[in-house]
């Protein structure tokens, strides 16, 4: 029941936030910006979702809710970017996936992982067929490196969105 009612909730914030992005551009007079409580990043937002842990689809979900998508990560910056953000809190679902079930990842954007910057901890992926998603370590001897693991692990969802 909790959980349906913050998917409810969830939902609600979300219109009433695309509402408020519209009217703060127009304060701005047109420059580019990221939206109130979203942390900027060069040309990037992120955002925690707060006190939530979720699987692959439902992370993406809630953040193309919010006009965005899950990290993706294509410069060393970024991801040490992402681990500062992510600084005392879990791990964080990736925007990546093999979708041929196959550790040939691919970002959400279409990109091959292959073709970007690559922060694979030694031995990943390693899950052909049971691990097509991935995260980031946050802490441990792994910490700023990526995993391979089920998509249907919940993990902390942070969302990124190119400022508008």
């Amino acid at each position: 029941m909790k959980s349906l009612l913050l998917i409810v909730v969830l939902s609600l914030l979300a219109v009433g936030y695309a509402r408020d992005q519209e009217a703060e551009l127009a304060i701005r007079g047109g420059k580019k910006a990221c939206p109130k409580g979203w942390v900027e990043n060069g040309n990037q937002c992120y955002y925690i979702l707060p006190e939530t842990k979720e699987a692959f689809v439902r992370g993406l979900y809630l953040c193309n809710q919010l006009g965005a998508t899950l990290p993706i990560i294509k410069s060393a910056e970024q991801n040490a970017f992402l681990l500062s953000l992510m600084e005392g809190k879990d791990d964080p679902r990736l925007g990546m996936i093999a979708p041929n079930n196959n550790n040939v990842f691919e970002w959400l954007d279409g990109t091959a992982v292959a073709d970007t910057f690559s922060a694979w901890n030694t031995g990943e992926p390693n899950g052909p067929g049971s691990e097509n998603c991935g995260h980031l370590y946050v802490s441990g001897s792994a910490k700023g490196k990526w995993n391979d693991d089920p998509c249907s692990h919940p993990r902390v969802i942070v969302c990124q969105m190119e400022k508008k």
